[in-house]
């Protein structure tokens, strides 16, 4: 069970730590997003506006348009240098460097489409019927779009990334712990063999010991028959018996009989040689 809530605990880390990858890396690409997205609108909303100044149907200061979308610009700009204080975290240089590129080309696309939209406004000081360098406004404002769009996938990749990298991580960390699962399996597996080893020896050794309890108790039994038998004899045998100790002769026990015939009683010759009690004539 704790090995269970070990490995939760492990699956419920990664899955944060990706959350937290994840909500950091959308609190990065969310603004510059949702700028690009607004340059996208904001050059929208100039080129319908110009083309209703080309058409005659409404009459307005140019360069106030062109503030507009240098606003718009500018915010951007801000955003990728770090200049927003909404924006917290600080944004990668890969990325950075990546969008700064576009932006360059962006500029360059606006400045051609500026000067497109001017020599159309400027009629009279045209230097020709067709635009300098073969500009045409409608064809910058596509490739204006077209840069913005090209922003994008940066921004995207970047956050692709990211997740690429938090699901390789929880992969990782899946793998890692099926792995850690089999390693204790087969620790737990190995354990589980040496004790029901140590229980097999355990039960031998007591068995072992049954059969030498029950071999010891026999000889007991056999030593309590025979010491039985001898005190039997011992004691109704007809003839005097004396028991002695072989290191000094001391009488250990003497029989009835012995008793009888010498008169002594058992108490006064135990504890005594035989020669003590001058039961020898010659």
């Amino acid at each position: 069970m704790i090995f269970v809530g070990f490995l939760l605990l492990i699956i419920t880390l990664l899955v944060a730590f990706g959350l937290y990858v994840n909500e950091k890396n959308r609190m990065i690409v969310s603004p510059l997003k949702t700028s690009v997205h607004y340059l996208q609108v904001e050059t929208t909303e100039v080129h319908r506006w110009i083309q209703k100044m080309l058409e005659g149907q409404v009459k307005s200061n140019i360069e106030y348009v062109w503030f507009q979308l240098e606003l718009s610009i500018i915010n951007f700009r801000e955003i990728l240098e770090g200049g927003d204080n909404n924006l917290d975290l600080v944004i990668p240089n890969e990325l950075v460097n990546e969008l700064k590129i576009h932006l360059k080309g962006l500029d360059s696309d606006i400045a051609d489409y500026k000067a497109a939209v001017s020599w159309l406004l400027n009629p009279e000081v045209r230097p020709g019927k067709t635009p300098p360098n073969g500009l045409d406004y409608e064809h910058s404002y596509a490739a204006i779009q077209a840069r913005l769009d090209g922003m994008k996938s940066p921004i995207d990749l970047f956050l692709q990334k990211d997740l690429l990298f938090f699901r390789k991580l929880l992969v990782g960390g899946i793998i890692a712990c099926l792995l850690l699962t089999v390693l204790i399996i087969m620790t737990f597996r190995r354990f589980l063999k040496q004790k029901a080893d140590d229980y097999s020896a355990l039960d031998a050794a007591l068995e072992m010991y049954k059969n030498e309890e029950k071999e010891r108790n026999l000889a007991e039994v056999a030593m309590r028959q025979s010491h039985n038998l001898f005190r039997t004899v011992f004691e109704t045998s007809p003839d005097a018996v004396v028991v002695t100790r072989i290191a000094d002769n001391l009488i250990i026990d003497v029989n009835h009989a012995f008793t009888t015939y010498t008169g002594y009683g058992k108490g006064e010759v135990v504890g005594r040689t035989v020669l003590d009690i001058e039961i020898w004539q010659d």
